[in-house]
């Protein structure tokens, strides 16, 4: 029997971090399909130094799993920007409710506080490095390691046992 996976819309430091570790396509292990706004495709561009990013970019949101997605809630956008987020952030959060997408995808600690207020699901970076560790495909603590050197990530460590609590816990919940 096939299980039920949900759909998610990615904000971009998630998009950049998993990205970096080449785990995107991992994703297909937990979620249907991936949502990917405008902004955060623009922003994706733009913080990474390859030239071939656009055309990167262009083939992974052109396959049936990584899926475009611009129909957001302008209003609902600028009401977010008001309390502090950031377009792709913001972007995110209308998206998932257009969508009716029931996980968001984001490491910004105001985002993840307003997508969970408004009954989402939330995953962070360091979550589905998490779950991929429970999973076997990494190490965390190399995953990790190789974030802080290559792409400056700011993280934890009370966050890194939190999430694999977290990943422990989204497995005992599926059996």
């Amino acid at each position: 029997m096939e299980k039920n996976l949900p759909t998610a819309v990615i904000d971009t430091s998630v998009l950049i971090g998993l990205h970096h570790l080449n785990l995107l396509w991992e994703l297909t292990n937990l979620f249907h399909r991936i949502h990917v706004p405008v902004s955060v495709r623009n922003e994706f561009i733009e913080r990474n130094e390859r030239t071939n990013l656009r055309d990167a970019i262009s083939e992974l949101i052109s396959g049936k799993f990584f899926l475009p997605c611009d129909d957001y809630d302008s209003a609902e956008v600028e009401i977010l920007r008001l309390a502090g987020l950031h377009y792709g952030e913001s972007e995110v959060i209308s998206q998932a409710k257009q969508l009716e997408a029931t996980v968001i995808l984001m490491d910004e600690k105001k985002g993840r506080k307003i997508a969970m207020r408004e009954g989402r699901s939330v995953k962070g970076t360091i979550g589905l490095l998490a779950i991929f560790e429970t999973l076997k495909i990494i190490v965390l603590k190399d995953a990790v390691e190789k974030l802080i050197s290559e792409k400056k990530f700011r993280i934890t460590e009370k966050i890194i046992e939190e999430a694999r609590r977290d990943a422990r816990r989204y497995f005992d919940n599926e059996s």
